[in-house]
């Protein structure tokens, strides 16, 4: 959507009018109030998906190569509109994956596996090849975000034993003539996902984080505090801390952490005026190994 740039502009008038009665010669100097721009319109992402047609989505966030058994590789952040990009093929009542320069891999929605209030899995087994999408929707104080969703994709070659893996942010990006272009902005996160430290795998949902957005230099930084909780014991099993830069309405970075270890993150602002955020994250290190999930908040 183009927002039309308000031009004004004061008509000629007769001289008569532009003195005063009393013969000083003043001109009224009242300046011309700044018209307020007009808001750019969004639709949430529930009610873009209710809309008849197709439907595409760029995403923003992480990627990885793996071999069974054998290693993972090639951890990368994607910043938002940069590779995977989600469709819904209404023709086919389905969801098409598509990797950058690669192939589009196509689910149909009757291939549902499993279906919750806030994340749906889709598997599509074959003799060559098995592909999974899992589309969830992030919380914030239990109450689902408006604009912003996950999704992790994963492609696994039966032969080679290979696969692709992505784990994304995607849903309404904010326009980029509608991105802030001064001032900061800080977002409470909620954070999901899991690490593996002293041989045990810990999930860390609902831990804290936060998000810090300079839109004036173009700059982010977030810090994700990674813990656990049973039985209401909460165990903080360490922090990592990213920064990174803005392009557009995305974003992607790096992590460090105090054990010395490395990581990536990226993905995008989304809603009116940045309202939210979502990006997903991987790091290891020697304490804290394969960690990776996902956040997303709102901003203050």
């Amino acid at each position: 959507m183009k927002i039309g740039r308000v031009a004004t502009g004061a008509a000629l008038l007769p001289l008569g009018l532009m003195l005063t009665a009393c013969g000083g010669g003043a001109v009224d100097s009242t300046p011309t109030p700044t018209p307020t721009p007009t808001p750019v319109a969004y639709d949430t992402v529930e009610q873009t998906l209710a809309k008849r047609g197709d439907k595409s989505f760029v995403t923003g966030g992480t990627k990885w190569h793996g071999v069974y058994g054998v290693s993972e590789t090639g951890y990368q952040a994607m910043p938002l509109g940069s590779d995977l990009t989600i469709e819904y093929v209404a023709s086919l009542d389905a969801y098409r994956v598509t990797e950058k320069g690669g192939a589009g891999y196509v689910l149909p929605l009757s291939l549902e596996q499993y279906g919750g209030p806030h994340e749906v899995v889709y598997y599509s087994p074959g003799p060559d090849d098995e592909v999974l999408l899992r589309v969830i929707v992030p919380t914030l104080n239990k109450v689902p975000l408006s604009y912003t969703r996950f999704a992790s994709f994963g492609h696994h070659d039966l032969s080679t034993h290979d696969y692709e893996t992505y784990v994304v942010a995607w849903g309404v990006p904010t326009q980029a003539g509608d991105m802030p272009k001064a001032g900061t902005a800080t977002y409470t996160l909620q954070l999901g996902g899991t690490v593996s430290k002293d041989g045990m795998v810990y999930p860390v949902s609902d831990s804290p984080a936060t998000f810090y957005a300079n839109f004036g230099n173009g700059t982010v930084a977030t810090t994700l505090t990674l813990s656990d909780e049973v039985d209401d014991a909460v165990t903080v099993l360490g922090t990592l801390n990213g920064t990174g830069s803005i392009a557009s309405s995305g974003f992607s970075g790096t992590l460090t952490g105090g054990d010395g270890g490395s990581g990536v993150f990226g993905g995008g602002f989304f809603g009116p005026q940045a309202a939210e955020v979502g990006f997903t994250w991987w790091y290891d290190g020697s304490v804290l190994q394969r960690a990776q999930g996902e956040a997303a908040g709102v901003k203050h």
